[in-house]
């Protein structure tokens, strides 16, 4: 019998912690998104009548209704108040629980991509002190595909669910990648290699697939077809490098493509390599002086590299980057100087901690810790100021350049800190309207319990009561703005 020291029980038991949480936390991830493609609404906004008064709802689990249901949340309140008093309106709630600001606003791009509204309600930003997927990357979207495509797992499913089709699924004999490998000698027309490559790439025969888009190349003085195609094969078999390569050559080749940015974008979203990313588009913004779209991408670029430096700590180079980006974008985003000034409030707190505290710690570990701890706490909360305030700019920018009136709501229920900080700053700067609800709920609560208008002490969800109170305050709201 295998007899096991303590030293190997001790890993194997570490290992099976280990693994339980791994699965334990994609069991989760898996659950919440299958949940939200479930609950969320899915809204046909192409045939929307433009003669209504549109309003859009973006934020998180108070504006979804958690707590008394998406049929009773506030959004769905407010579209019945409104027209109580007369208005033909259409209400959208855009709220997804657990959503941070980064997640909201990219929510919101893509909504205002598809319709723009008269008026827009924001409340955002309790879910940033935990929920900080794509938080400094500004980024959502890629987050789900960049887990399950670096995984060991994900090749074998892909060979498995091609083998699947090619024996089961009823297709034309000419779509069997084996027929299409033995075409590559005798075929000469580009767009018929391009073809095979395209059905091979389908079934992960990928070095397969790139043996046609070479062939395919040498036989077009059009290269553009080839090389998007050869792009994306290196993409899908996770080969990152040369993918980001053949893409450089495109965007040389064609800098005004739309598609081929987006490659790009999605390339280093999934690779997570900002350093390439900065220094390729600072090569074309040298190529292609005042081309907006490589200007737009450099930003973007500093932006993102400057996120992931703040994240390390690296406070003085991620400074840097976000200087360069604010000197190209002085009259875009107003949201870069503010990260900046947040940065200097993280470095000059961390200078007086070192400074009062380390020097006379010497030799107390507790204590040393603590005060990383408090430095670290410092940092989040003064950088985490700056995310948030940038992202409530941003939406509301996008709002001023399309006409469109915005109203910030504060929770419900009392809270302090950092989304406090960042949405009086914003009030403050932008001169937008604010519901603040605490006092109106305080006034309330004297006469009746809390449970009526709140779940529950340890949570502070609206109950169908509470959404009906909040409702009424932005319908308020609205109508001032609109007689106004």
């Amino acid at each position: 019998m295998l007899k096991i020291n303590n030293k190997m029980k001790v890993f194997l038991i570490a290992f099976g912690v280990f693994l339980s949480l791994i699965f334990c936390g994609s069991f989760l991830y898996l659950t919440g998104l299958v949940n939200r493609s479930i609950s969320l609404p899915k809204y046909n906004l192409t045939n929307i009548d433009k003669e209504s008064l549109i309003v859009f709802c973006f934020g998180d689990s108070f504006t979804y209704g958690i707590g008394a249901g998406f049929e009773k949340s506030y959004p769905a309140q407010l579209q019945n108040i409104l027209k109580k008093e007369g208005f033909d309106v259409k209400v959208f709630n855009f709220g997804v629980p657990g959503y941070n600001s980064s997640q909201t606003l990219h929510k919101f791009k893509k909504t205002f991509s598809q319709l723009t509204p008269d008026i827009v309600i924001l409340m955002s930003g309790s879910n940033d002190n935990w929920n900080f997927s794509s938080l400094v990357l500004h980024r959502k979207g890629y987050l789900f595909r960049r887990y399950l495509m670096n995984s060991h797992l994900y090749p074998s499913v892909v060979r498995f669910i091609s083998n699947f089709q090619e024996k089961f699924s009823k297709v034309d004999s000419s779509l069997n990648p084996n027929i299409c490998k033995i075409k590559l000698a005798e075929e000469n027309n580009y767009l018929k290699l391009i073809e095979y490559g395209n059905i091979l790439r389908y079934f992960s025969y990928y070095e397969d697939a790139e043996r046609f888009y070479y062939k395919a190349m040498f036989k077009t003085e059009v290269k553009y077809l080839p090389l998007i195609e050869l792009g994306r094969c290196y993409k899908l078999d996770k080969q990152y490098k040369k993918a980001i390569v053949v893409f450089s050559r495109l965007l040389k080749l064609y800098p005004e493509n739309e598609a081929v940015f987006l490659e790009l974008q999605d390339l280093f979203t999934l690779s997570g390599n900002t350093r390439d990313k900065v220094l390729l588009f600072e090569t074309m913004s040298k190529l292609f002086p005042g081309n907006q779209r490589i200007s737009d991408a450099l930003i973007d670029a500093y932006v993102h590299a400057a996120g992931e430096l703040s994240r390390s700590n690296d406070l003085i180079n991620a400074k840097a980057l976000y200087a360069k980006a604010a000197e190209l974008d002085s009259e875009g985003r107003k949201a870069i100087p503010e990260i900046i000034k947040s940065l200097d409030l993280a470095s000059e707190s961390k200078k007086r901690y070192l400074t009062s505290n380390f020097n006379v710690n010497i030799g107390h570990p507790l204590r040393q810790l603590k005060g990383f701890l408090l430095i670290k706490s410092s940092f989040s909360q003064s950088f985490g100021l700056g995310i948030l305030f940038g992202n409530f700019a941003e939406m509301i920018e996008i709002c001023q350049k399309n006409n469109v009136k915005v109203i910030i709501s504060e929770y419900p229920s009392d809270y302090e800190g950092t989304v406090c900080k960042a949405v009086q700053k914003i009030v403050k700067r932008y001169e937008i309207p604010i519901i603040e609800h605490n006092d109106i709920f305080n006034k309330l609560l004297i006469s009746k319990p809390y449970e009526y208008y709140f779940v529950s002490k340890k949570d502070s969800h609206c109950t169908q009561e509470g959404y009906r109170i909040m409702a009424e305050n932005i319908a308020r709201a609205i109508i001032d703005l609109i007689e106004n």
